[in-house]
Parts: C-alpha cells; structure tokens; sequence
C-alpha cells in the first residue's frame, strides 16, 4: 500500500511504492501506442444497446461523451503537478525513452497487431477500420496540432 495514498488519489498519477523511483514516458510523436492520445470506451451489451428507445440512447451518448471530455480536461489540467509531485517528493527520474526503443517498441507493437489481426477476423475488422481512421486522422494532424505543439513546447 502506498503511503502516498492521499497526494495518488489528489492526481490520480502513477504512484511506484516500494519500486525503484524512475519510469520513462513514450514522446509524443509515438502516436502508434496513443493513436489518440486519449482513447476511452464504453461496452455496452448490443441487445441491450438496441432495446433502449433513441433517447435513452442519446442520454448514454451524451454522458459518455461529457466522461470522456472531462477525463481528458482532468488529466491535462493536473498531470505537470503530478509529475512535479512524483519528481520533487518521489525522487522519480523522469524521461522519454531513447529513440532507438521507441522505434524498436513501435516495430514490436505493428508486429503483434498484425499476428493478432491475422488470426482473428473480428481483431482484422477493427484493426482495419482503426488504422484508416488514425491514417485519415494522421493526415490532419500533421498539419494543426503537430505543429502547433512544436511551437509551443519550445
């Protein structure tokens, strides 16, 4: 158990107790492992899904979308005191990752979603259909925000 515990539900961060206090974060160009960045899901059972009426629907689209935004808006509005926190109080070292794992992470990861899409047609019909989105998305990404976080973050 943390003795932490307060200032970990305060930021609701990654807390290492009784582990050696350093952890490396992934750069943000590495968007193969957070395609985008902030990727939440909602599983509902789809006989269930069909039998609400359309605005009951509408209510659980909508509150869905309000957690999503609000998990986002939390994470970005708190996460620089957290890592602040861990680094200052926890004696965390914290740092990206060379490039040489990352790309070597990257290369691994392309590898088992491609075994794992191979062998599954319902994995194939989802890793498809994500990667033409994140592709479209990739598109319009590299034009607006990309950009502008290089700008920013210098």
């Amino acid at each position: 158990m943390c003795k932490k515990k307060k200032r970990a539900e305060k930021y609701f961060a990654l807390v290492f107790c009784g582990v050696e206090a350093s952890f490396s974060l992934l750069p943000h160009y590495a968007e193969w492992n957070t395609p985008l960045y902030n990727v939440t899901e909602l599983m509902i059972n789809k006989k269930a899904w069909e039998s609400l009426p359309a605005d009951l629907q509408a209510i659980v689209r909508s509150c869905a979308q309000a957690c999503n935004l609000d998990s986002h808006a939390w994470s970005e509005a708190n996460n620089a005191d957290a890592l602040t926190d861990l680094v200052t109080n926890e004696g965390v070292i914290a740092q990206t990752l060379p490039d040489d794992v990352v790309m070597q992470l990257k290369t691994l990861t392309e590898e088992v979603l491609a075994e794992k899409s191979a062998s599954d047609p319902l994995t194939k019909k989802v890793h498809d259909h994500f990667m033409a989105f994140r592709d479209k998305h990739r598109s319009w990404a590299s034009i607006s925000e990309k950009p502008y976080h290089g700008l920013i973050s210098s």
